[in-house]
């Protein structure tokens, strides 16, 4: 499973773009610099990451691989405080 974060170069993307500019009145530019501020590796998802992903999924490199996920989110997932840790 390839787990992605919002990517702006897709039609889902576009779409939470433009809820994200309706919502905060920010630009787009405005708006995906302040997404990128927030991910750990400090820019905004592109769809070759994602493919990339996808594509280690389907090559040999991955063929003793079973029931795995991966986050392709630059970090993000490990920002996420998690409830009840120290």
């Amino acid at each position: 499973c390839v787990c992605p974060v919002g990517v702006s170069g897709t039609n889902m993307g576009q779409e939470v773009l433009r809820w994200k500019v309706d919502e905060t009145g920010k630009t787009d530019q405005e708006v995906l610099a302040s997404t990128a501020a927030d991910i750990p590796l400090k820019r905004n998802a592109t769809t070759a990451d994602i493919v990339n992903a996808v594509m280690f999924f389907i090559s040999e490199e991955s063929n003793f691989l079973t029931g795995n996920a991966i986050d392709v989110d630059g970090g993000m997932l490990n920002t996420v405080p998690i409830t009840g840790v120290g």
